[in-house]
């Protein structure tokens, strides 16, 4: 998926998957449900949103951004985050974790709740 988009919205239900996002775009948004996953994300992008839920898993992602905003729910995963960021919020609720973190970061916040990790 390539768009070029100023807003660009993403609302993946049970099941759903994407293998490779590469979008320029200003405002991203997505929202992951239950078992949705993406394997490689790789978008330049000033503000960009993840909301993943029950199950939802990301393998990789290296996107250059100035507000980068993660909500991750119960059994979320990611395996490797290297985003060069201004502002980095992390907001992490039961057994969710994330295995490799390699951000600059100038302000980087993390929420941890019940068994979530950072390893």
């Amino acid at each position: 998926m390539e768009p070029p988009s100023l807003t660009w919205n993403l609302h993946l239900s049970h099941g759903t998957s994407i293998s490779h996002m590469e979008p320029p775009s200003l405002t991203k948004s997505v929202h992951l449900s239950h078992r949705a996953s993406i394997s490689h994300i790789e978008r330049p992008s000033l503000t960009w949103n993840l909301h993943l839920s029950h199950g939802t898993s990301i393998s990789h992602m290296e996107p250059p951004s100035l507000t980068w905003n993660l909500h991750l729910s119960h059994g979320t995963s990611i395996s490797h985050m290297e985003p060069p960021s201004l502002t980095w919020n992390l907001h992490l609720s039961h057994g969710t974790s994330i295995s490799h973190m390699e951000p600059p970061s100038l302000t980087w916040n993390l929420h941890l709740s019940h068994r979530a990790s950072i390893s």
